[in-house]
């Protein structure tokens, strides 16, 4: 038995080659640490329709596999591709959970620190994707025990904070990664180590509740 995971508003990055994207790959890992030894599986190629008219507006998509495992609080990813194979960038990892966390941090308060005035209402999907990514990965990190005392007003600013820097992170590689538009092949490669979210456990130490045995 598999599950079935719905993704909502997913723009693909901007082409002026008027190649358009043709299908979504959607890849699922069980680890909840996202390094980037992560090991990803494919799971699904999903074709896209309509094709863009013109790629260098992509439209938002949503689609839906029905490949997941049946297992919970699995983590998602996604990548479009063209008809030559050629991919973009990955999407920021999100975990299929039954009842996500509240982010920390609010859209305004983001775009307040990437100094967008305006935001279009696909800028605000993916600002608010990147809050609730941010959130999994410092909750993950954390691991605070359900009987956890509630946290204090000082724990909580120290949350939001670490929860803006990570959400601007995500935001910066997704949008500007590179400065190669979103497009990789065998030749071009992406870095991708400064945006990995160890940069950010140094601060998030004092919070952790468990600890593993060595």
């Amino acid at each position: 038995m598999t599950q079935i995971v719905s993704f909502e508003d997913y723009t693909p990055p901007a082409r002026f080659d008027d190649i358009p994207w043709s299908d979504v790959v959607v890849e699922e890992s069980d680890t909840s640490t996202l390094s980037d030894a992560t090991i990803w599986t494919e799971i699904d190629d999903i074709a896209l329709s309509p094709l863009d008219v013109d790629p260098a507006t992509p439209q938002t998509r949503s689609f839906t596999t029905a490949q997941a495992s049946d297992t919970p609080d699995l983590w998602y990813r996604v990548t479009f591709k063209d008809g030559g194979g050629n991919v973009s960038l990955t999407s920021t990892p999100i975990q299929n959970l039954e009842f996500p966390a509240a982010a920390y941090a609010t859209a305004s308060e983001l775009f307040r620190i990437l100094k967008i005035n305006s935001p279009t209402p696909a800028q605000e999907g993916a600002a608010q994707g990147d809050l609730d990514a941010a959130t999994i990965e410092i909750n993950s990190f954390i691991d605070w025990s359900d009987d956890h005392a509630p946290a204090t007003p000082e724990q909580l600013e120290l949350l939001r904070g670490v929860c803006l820097d990570r959400a601007a992170d995500l935001w910066r590689h997704r949008e500007s990664a590179a400065g190669i538009l979103g497009i990789t092949d065998e030749v071009v490669q992406a870095g991708t180590g400064r945006y990995s979210f160890a940069r950010y456990t140094s601060r998030l130490t004092r919070l952790k509740d468990r600890w593993g045995i060595a």
